[in-house]
């Protein structure tokens, strides 16, 4: 069963694949639409700003950092008794700075700072037109800039850039989103099919409800597949000609092939299905008489052979 039902997945792999693609492509479209008005909405060309550079980033994070561990500071001397004063001799933090921290519940984060005035200004409309119009090249931007009058450098001009960059990012992930079949394979789907449904994890659900949904023949192959499975663990044999004729309706080849070789074997499948007695125990004899013939292989004959297999009985 698990053979038959691994190459029907691997068969219809490409209508999985296309159909997922197809749904995420749908949702994606709303969220694009969004992205864009929200973009729309937060980006301006009179609060348009560089991005820092790595060394001033950093530079901004320590001296947020050694704040945060004065405001703890603080806020440790007041709880020991100390006055304003006292702690602002201590800390070296002024007393209307720690008036305001003590008034506040949590800890105050800074405010953006203005923008302050730059060379780029009088050309941010005209990039953001250009860019807008499809020309993404930085050099030749600049170039055109350069051509009305700026005089920054490349990496000045290029941090400008890297705004209208990321936004562009972040539309193009929102309209190619990753879909959660998208490296779908049969051999693992195989396996959220033909397993029970309550030893899947919230991912692994997650993927098996959008594997059924993106297919026809995957949600029919999990229904019967699930039949056929509760069939075996509640031995009800005497329901397997129902089993049968549903996979033959399914009209699904590798399931059919599967029914030839039922039908070939049918008593000894429906005891298999019904009766509590099995060929394990023997299986296992079996094994394990081969595993001490193969110890003993080209060092012993066969009366060796014989008591080794006794003792181990």
């Amino acid at each position: 069963m698990t053979e038959a039902v691994e190459l029907a997945l691997a068969h219809c792999r490409a209508e999985i694949r296309k159909q997922a693609e197809t749904t995420a492509q749908e949702e994606a479209s709303q969220e694009v639409q969004k992205t864009l008005s929200e973009s729309a909405k937060t980006f301006s060309i009179e609060m348009w700003k560089p991005t820092p550079n790595a060394c001033q980033e950093r530079a901004r994070l320590t001296r947020r950092e050694q704040r945060y561990d004065q405001y703890q500071q603080v806020l440790e001397l007041q709880t020991q008794g100390f006055t304003q004063a006292e702690i602002a001799h201590r800390t070296g933090v002024s007393q209307r700075t720690i008036r305001r921290w003590l008034k506040a519940e949590t800890f105050p984060e800074r405010g953006r700072r203005r923008k302050r005035p730059s060379s780029f200004d009088p050309y941010g409309a005209y990039v953001l037109q250009r860019w807008e119009e499809g020309c993404r090249n930085g050099l030749q931007l600049l170039q055109e800039v350069k051509a009305l009058g700026y005089t920054g450098s490349y990496t000045s001009f290029g941090r400008f850039l890297m705004p209208l960059r990321e936004r562009q990012q972040h539309i193009r992930n929102a309209g190619a989103p990753q879909t959660p079949l998208q490296d779908f394979s049969a051999k693992e789907g195989v396996w959220l099919l033909v397993r029970d449904p309550t030893d899947l994890d919230e991912k692994e659900k997650e993927t098996e409800a959008s594997l059924c949904q993106a297919s026809e023949t995957a949600r029919t192959l999990y229904q019967l597949v699930q039949e056929f499975r509760y069939l075996l663990h509640h031995r009800e044999g005497t329901k397997l000609d129902e089993w049968l004729e549903k996979v033959r309706a399914s009209q699904i080849n590798e399931l059919q092939r599967f029914v030839v070789g039922v039908e070939r074997d049918k008593a000894a499948v429906v005891a298999g299905l019904t009766l509590p007695q099995n060929n394990g125990l023997v299986e296992g004899k079996v094994n394990k008489l081969k595993l001490i013939k193969r110890m003993g292989y080209g060092r012993a004959g066969f009366p060796l052979l014989r008591q080794r297999v006794l003792h181990a009985l």
